[in-house]
């Protein structure tokens, strides 16, 4: 956690470190919600001069739930967490796809068929 002038200004978490564009490392905030994305794209921008882009940010949150997705649902897993929650992201920001649907349900007391 970061402290500066008694107040949290910003927490490190190196879970999922990776090397990438910001706009590959800001994926984890759309997660969080897009509030919380345009935020910090705003202050990033502010501060470096430079732009990120909105769109990749998210295109790379999709694109990591959708791994998510694909592994817990080829392990026979549709009950664990990282399916569920892969499940409420993607059908907020894919809602056509039914995800977890049909063979496989989000729902934990529901295992697969």
């Amino acid at each position: 956690m970061l402290i500066g002038d008694n107040e949290l200004v910003g927490a490190l978490d190196f879970d999922d470190t990776s090397i990438g564009t910001p706009d590959q490392e800001l994926r984890l905030l759309c997660r969080i919600n897009e509030a919380t994305l345009l935020a910090t794209v705003s202050t990033y921008e502010a501060l470096s001069g430079k732009q990120l882009s909105v769109e990749a940010s998210t295109v790379w949150a999709i694109t990591q739930e959708l791994a998510a997705y694909s592994k817990q649902l080829t392990s026979g897993n549709a009950t664990h967490p990282k399916f569920a929650r892969a499940c409420r992201k993607l059908n907020a920001w894919l809602p056509a796809g039914a995800w977890g649907e049909g063979q496989f349900h989000c729902s934990p007391t529901r295992s697969r068929q």
